[in-house]
């Protein structure tokens, strides 16, 4: 399961998410979530592309689009691979990561953000569009 991760990220460029590693199969204890971020690397910078509706990085009001991830627990990720990044932002459900940030409105200042992991927040309909869009026919046909 993990070799097909990296295989899909990164055949994705250079955008990514910190989402959870499978949003379709079942959590379990070994599941490992993210902060709800996706991201982009820019001459070995990440950046915050955007904040899911709903996620964890939205709930704290901590991060914004286009903030710069300086740090990741500690680590500096200037120069990092995208996966080891994203390795970095994953982990077990109700834990903490850490990061580091440098806003654009602010060169040079650095501010900590605390962000619990949590499950993402999806309408059933997001999860299976094909289903919801099945059961309006089947409903609309009688």
């Amino acid at each position: 399961r993990n070799d097909d991760l990296i295989r899909e990220m990164q055949s994705r460029s250079y955008e990514s998410s910190s989402g959870p590693e499978d949003s379709a199969s079942e959590v379990g204890d070994d599941d490992e979530y993210g902060i709800g971020i996706s991201i982009t690397q820019q001459k070995g910078r990440f950046i915050v592309k955007a904040l899911d509706e709903g996620g964890a990085a939205q709930q704290s009001g901590m991060l914004n689009v286009g903030d710069i991830i300086v740090q990741v627990e500690g680590i500096s990720v200037f120069g990092k691979r995208q996966q080891e990044v994203l390795d970095l932002l994953l982990g077990p459900m109700d834990t903490l990561v850490e990061l580091e940030v440098e806003r654009p409105s602010a060169p040079g200042r650095r501010i900590s953000a605390v962000i619990r992991r949590i499950p993402p927040v999806r309408p059933a309909a997001a999860v299976n569009p094909d289903a919801a869009a099945a059961r309006e026919e089947s409903s609309s046909g009688s």
